[in-house]
């Protein structure tokens, strides 16, 4: 090591001269030097060390806490932080977490964050939505035909009235054909 090196006494007939470098060897390492190990050299002459200063040290700060928060927030926050960070969103159904809510992150909470390392946000869609098929409506009571959309959780829509030969409160169009899928709502 270089502090071995500057207390030896063998070299006190030697000019050491030191360029400290970055590199993944341990903090005083010699790594170089010039003229190479074993080469006759006079007294006095000078050696140049190449000795290690360790590897860079990155900047790091904490993966915030962001479970629960809003896929905006969460991106708000990570963008605001001194390392810049990659995001990944992945999205899935959820029936307890509200839609755009953070349902998990990778790194977790508290856990150091570098530069340009990726953050995945696991975020929720809300409930799986089923989609229903629209039912005959045509030829119905209003009111059973009310009653049949709110069984399967579709809305009316809009509900004009005309006079015609069938008898009053009949249903005589429906703007959506039997057997469509749709989302409920």
């Amino acid at each position: 090591t270089y502090d071995s090196v500057m207390n030896n006494t063998a070299y006190d007939n030697l000019t050491l001269e030191a360029t400290w470098v970055t590199d993944d060897a341990a903090y005083g390492t010699i790594i170089g030097q010039s003229p190479a190990a074993y080469s006759t050299v006079k007294k006095g002459a000078t050696v140049e060390l190449t000795v290690s200063s360790g590897p860079e040290v990155q900047e790091t700060v904490a993966m915030p806490s962001l479970v629960g928060q809003t896929l905006s927030y969460a991106e708000t926050s990570l963008g605001n932080l001194s390392v810049y960070v990659s995001i990944q969103v992945e999205r899935v159904d959820d029936d307890t977490v509200p839609e755009d809510q953070i349902i998990s992150t990778d790194p977790v909470a508290g856990q150091a964050l570098q530069e340009g390392q990726a953050v995945i946000l696991t975020v929720s869609n809300g409930p799986a939505v089923e989609p229903v098929q629209v039912p005959e409506l045509v030829g119905l009571n209003i009111d059973d035909a009310l009653a049949r959309l709110d069984e399967m959780g579709l809305d009316s829509g809009s509900v004009s009235y005309q006079t015609n030969e069938l008898p009053e409160g009949t249903v005589f169009f429906q703007s959506i054909d039997q057997g469509t899928e749709v989302n409920p709502g």
